[in-house]
C-alpha cells in the first residue's frame, strides 16, 4: 500500500471539506406555513459518496421563504402554489438563527458556516422541460386568469370562465359603479314613457322617441346590466 504524500493527503481533507460546503440546491418545496413564511423543503440532487453509495439528503424544516418584494412592496404566492413547488435553496455563510428571531444586526452565537439547516428558498426555479416563458410580454397568472403586458404598453387582463372582476376601493368598485349607471338609465327611460304633456289634441307623450324604441332601449340596457352582474365582483 503505497503512503500518500503530504500534497494528496492535503488535496484530500480540502476535497472532503468543500464537498461538505453547501452553497446552492434545487429543492421541493412539501410543506409550507404563510403565517411565518417559512417551509419543509426535500432537495432533489443526491451525493454520490467515494464508496459508491448515495447520500439522500433529508427534508430541511423551518425554511425561510423568499419572496420578490421590499418594505411595502411585494409580490406572494398562495400556499396551493407554493407546496409542491420548485425552489432554490441558499446556504448562508453564517448561522441564521438570531437574524430569523430577532431581524436587524446580529451575531450568531453558532459558529457553522454554509450549513444545511441555514437554508432560505427562492421560489421560481424551473426545468427545461416546463412550459416555456412569453417570449414578447410581462405576464402575470394565477391558474386560468392573467394580466397580461404587451410590447406596445397594453394592458389586458382576463378572468378565468365564471370568475368575478373588481376594480376600485373598499368604498367605490368600478363595475358596480357602471351597474349603478345602467340602473339610472332604465330609470329615466321609464320616466320617458310615463312622461305625457297637454296639447290641443290632449296629452301626448314628451318623448320624441317613440315608446317602441324606447322600450328596445330599455331592454337593452336590462341585458347587459344582467350581463354585468355575471362577473362583477367585490373588493
Amino acid at each position: 500500500m503505497t503512503t500518500p504524500s503530504f500534497r494528496d493527503t492535503i488535496r484530500q481533507l480540502i476535497e472532503e471539506r468543500v464537498a461538505e460546503l453547501r452553497v446552492s440546491l434545487p429543492a421541493k418545496i412539501v410543506a409550507y406555513d404563510p403565517s411565518k413564511r417559512r417551509a419543509n423543503v426535500k432537495p432533489l440532487i443526491n451525493r454520490k459518496l467515494r464508496n459508491g453509495t448515495t447520500l439522500i439528503l433529508p427534508v430541511i424544516v423551518g425554511v425561510p421563504v423568499i419572496f420578490p418584494g421590499m418594505q411595502d412592496a411585494e409580490l406572494t404566492f398562495p400556499a396551493s402554489q407554493v407546496i409542491g413547488g420548485i425552489c432554490t435553496l441558499q446556504f448562508a455563510d453564517r448561522s441564521l438563527d438570531e437574524f430569523l428571531l430577532k431581524g436587524g444586526e446580529v451575531t450568531p452565537e453558532s459558529a457553522r458556516k454554509h450549513h444545511i439547516n441555514d437554508a432560505q428558498a427562492i421560489i421560481g426555479l424551473r426545468t427545461f422541460v416546463d412550459a416555456p416563458a412569453d417570449p414578447d410580454d410581462v405576464v402575470l397568472r394565477f391558474r386560468d386568469s392573467e394580466v397580461r403586458i404587451r410590447d406596445n404598453g397594453d394592458v389586458v387582463g382576463k378572468a378565468a370562465s365564471g370568475s368575478k372582476v373588481a376594480f376600485g376601493t373598499p368604498d367605490q368598485e368600478v363595475l358596480d359603479l357602471l351597474s349603478q349607471t345602467m340602473g339610472r338609465l332604465t330609470d329615466l327611460v321609464d320616466a320617458l314613457l310615463s312622461a305625457v304633456t297637454a296639447t290641443a289634441l290632449g296629452a301626448q307623450p314628451l318623448s320624441i322617441v317613440p315608446s317602441g324604441e324606447l322600450a328596445t332601449i330599455k331592454g337593452n340596457i336590462e341585458i347587459l346590466s344582467a350581463d354585468l352582474d355575471t362577473i362583477k365582483g367585490t373588493v
